[in-house]
């Protein structure tokens, strides 16, 4: 997909920090607006409608990551032998913590 605007073309793939805010401000409002809603279908239905609610819920989550799978992109094994960087921060900073005391 391709983003047009004033005759620049910029990929989405570009917008990671736009797509993660996205990402965290749905999840911000199901937070809110769950638990509100479940006490809301709760209230006006019983239990069997709450319960098909959800699961209503968790089934289309389910078919969308299902359906999305295939773009997902796998990270490329660590070569045996060699140290990631995560390993060597944190040996760097265990060095630098038993050299202070």
């Amino acid at each position: 997909m391709i983003i047009e605007r004033s005759n620049i073309h910029i990929p989405l793939m570009l917008f990671q920090g736009f797509w993660m805010g996205i990402f965290t401000t749905c999840g911000g409002l199901s937070r809110v607006i769950g638990p509100i809603g479940t006490s809301t279908i709760y209230q006006h239905y019983g239990t069997y409608a709450t319960y098909g609610a959800i699961l209503v819920v968790l089934a289309i989550a389910l078919i969308m990551a299902s359906i999305s799978f295939k773009s997902f992109k796998m990270r490329e094994p660590a070569k045996s032998g060699s140290i990631s960087n995560a390993s060597t921060v944190e040996y760097q900073c265990s060095k630098d913590a038993s050299e202070k005391y």
